[in-house]
């Protein structure tokens, strides 16, 4: 406005500049700066989400490698899992007598739960018997296995029926799985005394009843703990087969066994996504463990093997005891 009251005109403001009442801050200006702070928080964003993405495949990844309700050193859980699917494999092979027994104790040493451990297990027990058929192809006794299975099926029936029981109570497994572990390996610990005595002996020809009898304890400590070994050997020795006759025998019921335990176990819950992911690496340590143990079944005495082998199911069984009765006590 000019001295006289009269209005500026537009024209007139551009040609003077601005009045003092009007601002000067570029319009625009606050808009470029709130966009680029837009965009950064989209970036951020999807920064943040692409490392939850990886932190999930990372999940992923980890449950393929060791069972979810584990929290064991992965270093460790992998060592030892290998260790005992190796064992598993060079007993399955014919090699140790009976080591595969100690697989069962040593994986439930990891934190897994029992249940998942024994439904893990047996995909690798299957796979290991496939290849120890291949090694024995026709090395076996069809009449030991046939007076063994209508006994086994029986045993089977009673061994789930067992576990069954034991559901939500994980302590009361494991202090079964670590017994039946004691008790092996101290029958493993006499079988030497065994064998001197049968050796004077003729061969002994089993008739229903003490095939029926082997088959059911042979078929519940199979669905407990994944061992008859012990209760197979008890029956076969005194039969004199030759140590490749023994091996090939043992393989074909035993994969008669686990083929009946897999729907069951299916059926049951034991078999599950979990388990099958966890222990599908483990599969390819078959092979390899049933060649090894086939290997030096031919070529050297298993004496110091099986020593250590048995002080360490001990091992096994003893600590299997000792925390199913810890946490028995104090509700754990």
């Amino acid at each position: 406005m000019t001295g006289d009251g009269t209005e500026l005109s537009e024209e007139s403001r551009g040609m003077h500049g601005e009045t003092p009442h009007e601002s000067k801050t570029p319009g625009p200006r606050p808009r470029v700066r709130f966009y680029r702070r837009g965009r950064s928080c989209q970036r951020q964003a999807r920064l943040a989400r692409g490392a939850q993405a990886c932190d999930n495949h990372a999940m992923d990844f980890m449950d393929w490698i060791r069972h979810p309700a584990s929290d064991f050193n992965i270093v460790l859980f992998v060592a030892l899992a290998a260790a005992a699917v190796i064992v598993m494999g060079v007993g399955k092979g014919g090699f140790g007598g009976g080591a595969g027994s100690l697989s069962v104790p040593l994986m439930m040493q990891t934190g897994v739960p029992a249940r998942s451990v024994l439904g893990a297990w047996l995909p690798i027990l299957l796979v290991c018997d496939i290849f120890t058929l291949r090694s024995y192809p026709r090395q076996w006794s069809r009449r030991a296995v046939a007076l063994l299975v209508p006994g086994a099926l029986g045993g089977i029936a009673i061994g789930l029926a067992v576990l069954d029981s034991f559901k939500g109570r994980e302590h009361w497994l494991r202090i079964t799985i670590g017994a039946m572990a004691l008790v092996f390996a101290a029958f493993f610990a006499l079988r030497g005394r065994l064998e001197k005595r049968l050796e004077e002996e003729p061969a002994w020809r089993p008739g229903w009843l003490a095939g029926t009898a082997a088959g059911l304890v042979a078929g519940a400590a199979t669905v407990l703990c994944h061992s008859a070994g012990p209760v197979t050997t008890v029956y076969l020795l005194p039969q004199k087969l030759d140590k490749q006759s023994f091996v090939g025998t043992t393989a074909r019921f035993y994969v008669m066994l686990n083929l009946v335990k897999v729907p069951l176990f299916l059926w049951q819950g034991i078999i599950d996504e979990p388990t099958l992911k966890f222990s599908a690496w483990m599969w390819v340590l078959c092979p390899p463990g049933v060649w090894l143990g086939s290997w030096l079944n031919r070529r050297i005495s298993p004496s110091g093997f099986v020593r250590v082998i048995y002080v360490l199911l001990a091992i096994a069984g003893g600590k299997l005891v000792f925390d199913g009765l810890r946490a028995a006590l104090t509700g754990g």
